[in-house]
């Protein structure tokens, strides 16, 4: 029940969500066929993460009543501090993540959603971008698609660094969205094959690969800026 209610709010933002950013930002998606190889659960790893409107406008790309919704994005649990906020990110599903508390303390919850047959969307930065380029990817979502075995979808989103009213009214901002070919962490040759998937050599591998995906991505959205 929750998660149809959930599903609806995820389905009622994207009607309010989408033709504005189509009317206003010259909204544009690619890589939709890449959405066909996939059937829940699987990780949504989303950057370049710019703005606090990321995470709908991340998910406005994704076909309206998606079978993906809701996603649950990781959010640092800081923010959850702030109580309004922390109702509006709790009815969206939203979910908390502590950090300096060790990688496997940290994404319990994460994993345990995954398992449960749940979308987990995660910012591959750990937090906003400083200058809307691309920074260092944290390993967190690597642990996860080793520790769960599910594929990882890299979505690359440009557009959204300086997206402020002014802009937004006056059609300044041409946001975009790629979706790239689903990582399969389960059939990836790892370097170390004995018997921990998520040891830091291994984890280290996959954040590599998703990183150069994720760049390869950007490198494309810029072109066909």
């Amino acid at each position: 029940m929750e998660t149809m209610v959930r599903k609806f709010i995820w389905n009622f933002t994207w009607l309010i969500v989408r033709p504005i950013l189509t009317l206003f930002c010259r909204f544009k998606v690619r890589g939709e066929e890449n959405l066909l190889k996939l059937k829940k659960p699987f990780i949504v790893a989303v950057a370049i993460h710019a703005n606090y409107a990321d995470p709908f406008i991340a998910a406005a790309a994704f076909p309206f009543n998606s079978d993906f919704f809701p996603i649950r994005y990781m959010t640092k649990a800081n923010i959850f501090d702030k109580p309004i906020l922390r109702e509006i990110l709790r009815f969206y599903g939203t979910f908390r993540v502590e950090y300096n508390i060790g990688i496997e303390n940290s994404l319990k919850d994460a994993v345990s959603l995954a398992e449960n047959g749940e979308v987990v969307g995660i910012f591959v930065e750990g937090g906003k971008s400083k200058n809307g380029e691309l920074g260092e990817i944290k390993s967190g979502i690597a642990y996860l698609a080793l520790k769960t075995g599910i594929p990882v979808l890299p979505l690359a989103l440009s557009g959204t660094f300086d997206l402020n009213i002014m802009n937004f009214l006056f059609h300044y901002n041409k946001i975009s969205v790629f979706f790239g070919q689903p990582i399969f962490a389960n059939i990836i040759n790892l370097p170390y094959n004995d018997g921990n998937l998520t040891s830091k050599e291994n984890v280290e591998f996959l954040r590599k690969i998703i990183e150069n995906k994720l760049k390869e991505l950007l490198s494309e959205n810029n072109h066909y800026q």
